[in-house]
């Protein structure tokens, strides 16, 4: 499972970098030898970028499984378990503005 904390910190360092670089134009583009993964612009957008792919791939597939819930339709009340799913999906509904 991806680790959302890791990602949400390498895009908000990505989104600086990017506004630094238009801040300060060619003179804040900076790359290193050896590499600095914590310094250089490349690596910093990279790596934020590089979360994209296995974000869709988790996100896909928990959208397969609400579709699979919503369609399978028979939530049993006196189960818990399964209450908790429907107020999981209601919440989930509402998060992502009304279905997946």
């Amino acid at each position: 499972m991806i680790d959302l904390d890791l990602v949400q910190a390498r895009a908000d360092a990505a989104h600086k970098e990017v506004g630094e670089i238009a801040l300060h134009g060619e003179n804040r583009w900076r790359m290193s030898i050896p590499a600095e993964p914590s310094r250089d612009s490349d690596l910093i957008i990279a790596g934020s970028l590089q979360d994209v792919p296995a974000l869709v791939a988790e996100l896909r597939a928990a959208r397969e499984v609400i579709k699979a819930c919503h369609a399978a339709d028979r939530y049993d009340y006196d189960e818990p378990g399964l209450f908790r799913i429907s107020g999981a999906l209601d919440v989930y509904d509402k998060t992502v503005g009304g279905g997946s």
